[in-house]
């Protein structure tokens, strides 16, 4: 899904759910990721994590409901049910109304890669292995996360405005460890990019080496 689609589907909902004074919010994460634990891979898990937010105004009463289905028939649903619940809450007299479509037109940022979207649970693995090699080698434990996300955001409202946004990120997080239990010297490295092809794995492991070692006899 691109983030032109999510932003029809907001668009179709509303349209259909014929609600006057409304906005709807989605985003959708995939997210997969890499967990080690003292040189064993502990989790391998592809993760979709959905969400969409609705907002509905009746007589500056404003009412916010949530769902977690991408689908047109149960995002009209949570419309219609939070649109029958506005009664139910007092008046917001700072209410300005929901978005129109002569926002101005943000600028946009360049916040995607391919590499991190498109990565696989074979190439976060591929990822790792020098990482175990290279940390077992110093005499010490490896321990960490590969974690590669990639999200859709959309927004849209029933005066006809619409946006969208699509991101990734990958983050690197790994210790050295002296020992498996709580005592001994430990080093850590972290890092985040956009690109998965630009996560800087190898200098993190030499940093968190490195901290390590010196930790012995600080």
């Amino acid at each position: 899904m691109k983030g032109e689609e999510l932003a029809g589907l907001l668009s179709s909902a509303l349209a259909t759910a014929g609600e006057p004074d409304a906005e709807l919010y989605a985003a959708f994460a995939r997210r997969g990721f890499a967990r080690f634990s003292v040189d064993e891979l502990g989790q391998h898990m592809q993760l979709e994590e959905p969400v969409v937010a609705v907002r509905v105004s009746r007589d500056g009463r404003v009412l916010e409901a949530s769902t977690s289905e991408l689908d047109e028939a149960a995002i009209v649903s949570v419309i219609q049910r939070t649109a029958a619940a506005a009664a139910s809450v007092p008046r917001d007299p700072l209410f300005a109304g929901f978005a129109r479509p002569d926002e101005p037109t943000p600028v946009p940022v360049a916040r995607y890669a391919e590499s991190t979207a498109s990565a696989s649970a074979e190439q976060r693995v591929a990822l790792l292995a020098p990482v175990f090699e290279r940390i077992r080698s110093a005499g010490l434990l490896a321990t960490g996360v590969l974690d590669t996300t990639s999200r859709i955001e959309a927004v849209a409202t029933s005066h006809g405005l619409t946006r969208s946004h699509e991101s990734t990120l990958a983050t690197f997080k790994v210790w050295a460890l002296e020992t498996a239990g709580s005592s001994g010297a430990s080093g850590h490295g972290m890092g985040a990019h956009v690109d998965l092809d630009r996560l800087e794995i190898e200098a993190e492991t030499e940093r968190a080496i490195a901290d390590a070692l010196r930790g012995k006899s600080p």
